[in-house]
């Protein structure tokens, strides 16, 4: 049971810290104003991608899942949606 509980909390670390990648991005995209560096197909293939292993992390429950991967794509969202506004 204790195992468990460590893959949960590493689990929820690096989710979150998986997470911090996206947030660059969009700082990034803010910075320089554009979006050129970003692909339309990728941004909308992972927004799918963290919807599935939400829904999986809530079906299996397990919140190192389902929690980093809705931020994950709240994050991926927000990073679409600048796609959008600097295009």
């Amino acid at each position: 049971m204790k195992s468990e509980k460590l893959w949960e909390i590493g689990g929820t670390i690096i989710g979150i810290s998986t997470s911090v990648a996206i947030l660059l991005q969009i700082i990034r995209v803010f910075q320089v104003q554009g979006s050129s560096s970003l692909s339309l197909p990728y941004l909308s293939v992972f927004i799918v991608i963290y919807g599935f292993w939400t829904l999986y992390g809530f079906r299996f429950r397990r919140i190192a899942v389902w929690l980093t991967n809705i931020i994950a794509l709240c994050l991926q969202a927000a990073l679409l949606i600048t796609y959008f506004l600097f295009a």
